[in-house]
């Protein structure tokens, strides 16, 4: 079994630095010859639950403690060790996602790329000075998120995990990654070898599984989700992105698009009582049907920023079905179109 090249154990979650396993799994097949090649957990929102806990608890501890420098020089570790094992990461999403051993070993060479270039960024990122009145002092400072979602696609793991997680960890945030179900096995690969290379437990967590089971936030822990892909449901009171919890912020970037269809079916629901939403997107929501809405914000909160490149359309009946929603007393509301 494909796994075993990295002594990870079949339909395991990777969470606060162990491997967990699963209640159930899900058979991984070869796309090119239909073999199974091995399984992976069946994740659910008690393993996302988890996985965020486990973010918390590091962003909490020793990785919040560590300097720009200090994560720096962990993620350029981490470079050196994906070199180490590109033939076996390339072996791997070769088999995995279908696509020739030549394209999975440059997908695996960028990946320890990206690792070293946001090694290097680290310390390098600055917040401003900027001029004002006579006797003030005012400038910018950069923050980390805190607790962030990661969901990357199928086509190129290695790649999106790399341009996505890397930038994450380089300014200090932790991770919750939920990889395609169809090929995330360099995603667990990826896991193993950094947690080997130095980065404390809990800062990156993998959970595997279908993403209607997988995919559902609701802790107050977590408050970055980014998704680089699109996003498919069918089905009555379908939902493409669903937020909920208590959480002092909301931010959602999404590149590509979201289609819901059927009868009360949303795009992206935010169902707290946050106090900043923020959500950026670039690509289209299609909804369709009636009481389908593109983006719909349900709770009062202080201020909501949605800013999309792209289009919201909405073929439902009229008067039941919007594109954007803010249902809730909010002392500013600001959408960018």
């Amino acid at each position: 079994m494909l796994l075993n090249l990295f002594s990870i154990p079949q339909a395991h979650n990777f969470i606060g630095g162990v491997w967990l396993e699963a209640d159930a799994e899900i058979n991984v097949t070869n796309p090119s010859t239909k073999d199974k090649i091995t399984s992976i957990a069946r994740g659910t929102a008690k393993d996302i639950d988890a996985a965020v806990d486990a973010a918390q608890t590091a962003l909490s501890g020793e990785w919040g403690r560590k300097t720009a420098l200090e994560r720096g020089r962990i993620l350029l570790k981490i470079g050196e060790a994906v070199l180490s094992h590109v033939d076996s990461l390339a072996k791997i999403e070769a088999q995995d996602v279908g696509k020739p051993l030549s394209q999975a070993r440059a997908d695996a060479l960028a990946l320890a790329r990206y690792m070293e270039f946001y090694g290097g960024a680290a310390d390098k990122i600055t917040g401003e000075t900027i001029p004002y009145l006579d006797g003030y002092t005012v400038y910018t400072l950069r923050e980390p998120h805190g607790v962030t979602g990661h969901i990357v696609p199928w086509n190129y793991p290695m790649q999106i995990v790399g341009r996505s997680v890397g930038a994450a960890l380089a300014m200090g945030n932790t991770c919750v990654l939920k990889p395609a179900e169809e090929a995330c096995l360099t995603a667990l690969a990826f896991a193993e070898i950094a947690h080997k290379a130095g980065l404390p437990a809990g800062v990156l967590n993998v959970v595997t599984g279908l993403g209607s089971e997988a995919v559902y936030f609701n802790n107050s822990n977590r408050n970055t989700t980014t998704i680089t892909g699109n996003i498919l449901t069918t089905g009555q009171q379908a939902l493409g992105i669903y937020l909920v919890g208590d959480n002092d912020f909301n931010t959602v970037t999404m590149q590509g698009d979201i289609a819901t269809t059927n009868f009360s079916s949303n795009a992206i629901i935010i169902a707290n009582g946050s106090d900043d939403n923020a959500i950026s997107m670039e690509g289209n929501i299609t909804t369709s049907l009636r009481g389908s809405d593109g983006i719909k914000i349900t709770q009062s909160s202080s201020r909501n920023v949605i800013t999309m490149t792209g289009n919201i359309d909405i073929d439902g009946i009229e008067g039941q079905s919007v594109g954007i929603a803010i249902a809730g007393e909010s002392d500013s509301n600001i959408i960018n179109m």
